[in-house]
């Protein structure tokens, strides 16, 4: 089991990419909870109504949680974190896109790990996180255009780990990383809930996304993440999931004459 944790915030456009990923997971998560901080409710989008309800049809439970006052995200971690009931629990960025078989290889990362670590607990590996592809040149972020390594550089910092192309698919052990994307234990919650107590909503990205707290974790470059960090990326993705509407609604032509004229709206 496990529960899917998304904060968001004005990005009725983006978040609904992040659910269709979701939606096709070859192991799709019990739950997804989102937690909708913007002043414009993501459940104003005639598209993620749809993929909601694609979702619930899956047999997922969807929560939906809205505050229209600004906490920020610490604030809306904290709230999620408190609603995990699964054996294991993602944090997840809006803005990302999840190939199909990601939750599926974490899951079996994880679980084969605790079969091998059995008599040395000191061994198990608390969370997993995939290979995080984003557009170059981001800040502090390695060039993707740059050659694929066999290991991670010399003198890169370990949450840098994620952002390099590999030669090969590697399972690399590794103490912190980002939180979007990783799947942590559920005993985990009470130790990231205690890493953003009093945490600034201001603070860098990479100190707040630390999780050498909970222990040590595995880096999966065959799971791959999408982030859509760039206004082509997120164009080329709306015209795919239009693709997807007019397939699942080919017998419903007023469905898709909606979806495409709110579209238009957007």
């Amino acid at each position: 089991m496990i529960d899917v944790l998304i904060p968001t915030a004005d990005r009725p456009d983006v978040i609904g990419l992040c659910l269709m990923s979701l939606a096709s997971q070859t192991v799709t998560p019990d739950r997804v909870i989102v937690y909708d901080n913007g002043s414009i409710s993501i459940m104003s989008d005639y598209k993620n109504r749809m993929i909601w309800d694609i979702l619930t049809e899956k047999g997922i439970e969807m929560i939906y949680l809205r505050k229209n006052k600004r906490s920020g995200l610490s604030r809306a971690r904290e709230v999620l974190l408190k609603q995990v009931q699964s054996n294991d629990f993602m944090p997840l960025d809006d803005d990302a896109l999840l190939e199909p078989n990601y939750i599926e290889m974490l899951i079996k990362v994880l679980d084969k790990n605790v079969e091998e670590a059995e008599e040395d607990t000191k061994k198990i590996k608390n969370f997993a996180g995939g290979l995080f592809l984003l557009p170059n040149n981001e800040i502090q972020k390695p060039d993707f255009s740059a050659a694929p390594v066999d290991y991670p550089p010399e003198g890169v910092q370990e949450y840098q780990y994620a952002f390099f192309r590999y030669n090969t698919d590697l399972c690399i052990p590794i103490e912190y990383g980002g939180i979007s994307g990783v799947i942590f234990r559920n005993y985990c919650v009470g130790t990231l809930l205690s890493a953003l107590n009093g945490f600034p909503d201001n603070a860098p990205l990479e100190e707040f996304v630390q999780t050498r707290n909970v222990g040590k974790g595995l880096l999966v470059t065959k799971a791959v993440c999408w982030h859509l960090m760039s206004r082509e990326q997120r164009r080329d993705w709306a015209y795919a999931l239009e693709n997807v509407f007019r397939q699942r609604f080919q017998n419903e032509p007023k469905e898709v004459e909606n979806f495409l004229k709110g579209r238009k709206n957007d």
